[in-house]
This record gives C-alpha cells, structure tokens and sequence, in this order.
C-alpha cells in the first residue's frame, strides 16, 4: 500500500457565521448577528443597515485562530473515546486556513482547509467549532490553549458535518522516494477539472442541504454558556463556571 503523508479537508462556513460580535441570547445572534438566514435563504440586513463581511479584518483574525492548530499537538478533546495519554491523541498540523470566499445560491462560504498527517473522529469539526465559538467571542481565546492540554478535559462544540469532505491526498514521502524511477502521485494536472466537480457537485449540494435543514443556524443558536459551561473555563481554579468537567489530574511527561 503506498503511504499518504498528509490529507486535504475542507469545511465550508457561511461566512456569517464568523460574526465576531458573540452573545448569549440564541435568537438574538440568529436574528441580529447573521448576515444570512440559512434555515429559509433570505438575507437578513441586520441592525444598523449593515450585515456581516468576511473581509481582510476578519479574515486576518479567522486566520490567525486556525493557525494556533498548527504543529504537534494533543487533540483528545477534540475526539471521542480517545484518551489523553493515548499516544494516538497526538496529531500533527501542516496548515489550516482560510483564505476563499465562495457564493452559493444567496450563501456566501468560506472555505477552511486543513492539511494534516491523518484526522481522528470529529478532529476537524470540532477545531472548526471552537474557532467558530472563539471568532464570534462566545469563548476567550485562551480555551484554546487549554483544549490543547494533555492533563484538562474541556467539553469542545463540535461544528455540522454539513461541508466536510476529503478534497486531496498526498504522497510526498512516496514521490521523493521514486522520484528518479516512478512518475509522481498527484492531482496537479486534474486541478481544473476537479475545481469544476466540486462547483457543480459538492459546493452546491452543500448550498442546497443549508437551504434545506439549516444545520448551521440551530447550530449556532447552541453555542451559549448554558450547553457549554467550559466557554467560561478557569485554570486557575481548574473548573467550568458551574464546577464541571473539572482538570484531570497531572499525568506524567
């Protein structure tokens, strides 16, 4: 079997949900903070005669939260049943960003892509979840560095799966290897085609189930403190606001 370094997967966001302005009164973000209603596809304009923009600000601060992802790091809060000293909750990171915008029948996404060496069960939804909580300041951005922690369990909100699809594979460590002997193993020459399918395919399919379901929209209506007390976590003290899922004990190096 011929190894595959690293995987391409993307997660499309309407981009309103990144409003940065976040708030604990549900139908207040659904109705005030998003530029789109994804549950019926009409725009909303929001108060102020203003909606909201995926533009270089935002994309600099989107941005800059996924990149905290990059490197080795242990992931056991963004998974199930995988425990923090299990030497498989450690993952490494190549990239994540999140630099394009695409327009798809009245819903604008942005597209978030994430190259790694492999992803555990619910990883990438969940890093997209709590960089969304934390760009729509539902949470400080320090819990990040708490999640992170071999030795604290944090209840991490996990986004919809609605968007999620392997995009690539890569075969570096073969293609170097054979270099000199094999042709090598890549989709460089399809790149176009390929952009096409996922246009007319993937991207409106996923337009289309958010017009459909608005997964997004009751999604975001739970990020509140209530369903997650470890928005309000204290390292200090080790606990959520209301004294749950409190820090595990020390573990050994």
């Amino acid at each position: 079997m011929t190894p595959c370094d690293s995987k391409i997967s993307q997660e499309d966001e309407p981009s309103s949900r990144l409003d940065e302005e976040g708030s604990l009164l549900e139908t207040s973000v659904l109705n005030k903070e998003l530029g789109v209603n994804v549950i019926n596809g009409e725009q909303i304009v929001g108060l102020g005669g203003s909606k909201f923009e995926y533009g270089d600000e935002e994309r600099e601060r989107f941005n800059g939260i996924l990149k905290r992802y990059v490197g080795t790091h242990n992931f056991h809060n963004f998974t199930t049943r995988t425990k923090a000293e299990d030497p498989s909750a450690r993952r490494y990171i190549i990239s994540f960003n999140a630099d394009r915008v695409v327009s798809l029948e009245g819903i604008e996404f942005v597209r978030c892509e994430v190259v790694g060496q492999s992803f555990m069960l619910h990883q990438i939804r969940k890093m997209i979840g709590l960089a969304v909580a934390m760009m729509r300041n539902c949470c400080p951005e320090s819990l990040m560095d708490m999640a992170l922690r071999q030795d604290i369990n944090i209840n991490v909100p996990t986004a919809p799966e609605v968007g999620l699809y392997l995009d690539e594979c890569f075969f570096t460590s073969y293609n170097q290897k054979w270099k000199d002997s094999h042709e090598a193993l890549s989709m460089d020459a399809y790149a176009k085609q390929a952009e096409e399918f996922k246009l007319k395919y993937i991207f409106s399919h996923i337009a289309s189930m958010e017009h459909k379901e608005g997964a997004v929209a009751l999604w975001l209506h739970s990020l509140n403190h209530r369903n997650y007390p470890d928005f309000r976590f204290q390292e200090s003290k080790g606990r959520s606001a209301n004294g749950e899922h409190a820090k595990v004990d020390k573990m050994a190096d």
